[in-house]
């Protein structure tokens, strides 16, 4: 379920890597950063709490957004029981401190929904941000079941990317479920990277973060990784803000 305060698939992409940012970038991006809000988040392993490592990791991709790619968008979503839209799609630019108040404006509630996180962030990504529950649920079917046009104006030409944190597992609703949404999100062309953050990787279903996330295809792994560390995953953040080197791939 989503809280607020299916297109055609596109071609398959070739991710490389990530840009260094004096390289010719034609395509802006759209990043939606989704961390986990659920209680566990209140542990002090990550100084002085996970969620605040967290916060000041999705800031710091927030600063080299600003600085390198002011006109990439950001949108911010957190998930627990339910998901909830803190921020829609801003440009960095114009609105950094939006941006980062958005971040900051995150309080921990409850268990770990993913599913209602991705949902959440497919309606960012598709531009549909001001909507009440009802609306939300129909225009995901509508999404599911027929194009939108004007959700694909919204994002033309962009390329649009999840980053989901995690210090748990899934553990509200069916596997299956998630799974689905993860696979429409990727066919969609979103790329999916996921991060299991805590004192250790069985903190996490590791398993489940690999299935969600997009398939490197240079490496052939998932992009997902382990962060033990709040420095780490600053680190991390900003790697991710980088834009991806893409290339479409041809047919036979």
């Amino acid at each position: 379920m989503i809280h607020h305060k299916g297109e055609k698939p596109m071609p398959e992409q070739i991710y490389l890597g990530f840009a260094r940012h004096d390289q010719p970038q034609v395509t802006l991006e759209d990043t939606v950063i989704l961390p986990d809000a659920s209680g566990s988040m209140a542990l002090g392993d990550y100084r002085p709490t996970r969620i605040d490592g967290a916060k000041d990791a999705a800031k710091g991709l927030t600063q080299v957004k600003f600085a390198q790619y002011p006109l990439d968008r950001i949108g911010v979503v957190s998930y627990a029981d339910e998901a909830e839209i803190h921020l829609p799609l801003t440009t960095v630019g114009s609105h950094a401190g939006d941006i980062n108040k958005a971040i900051d404006d995150i309080e921990l509630r409850g268990t770990t929904n993913m599913s209602a996180g991705l949902q959440a962030a497919e309606v960012v990504l598709n531009g549909q941000d001001n909507q009440s529950l009802m609306d939300v649920a129909k225009a995901h079917l509508a999404a599911v079941l027929k194009p939108n046009a004007s959700a694909r104006a919204a994002h033309s030409g962009r390329q649009r990317r999840i980053i989901l944190l995690t210090d748990g597992g899934h553990n509200v609703g069916s596997q299956q479920e998630l799974f689905e949404i993860a696979d429409r999100l990727k066919q969609s062309g979103v790329v999916i990277a996921t991060i299991g953050i805590g004192g250790d990787p069985s903190d996490v279903n590791e398993a489940d973060l690999k299935r969600i996330a997009s398939i490197h295809p240079r490496t052939g792994q998932p992009m997902y990784c382990f962060i033990a560390d709040s420095q780490s995953l600053q680190i991390e953040f900003k790697r991710q803000a980088h834009h991806l080197v893409r290339m479409p791939t041809t047919d036979t």
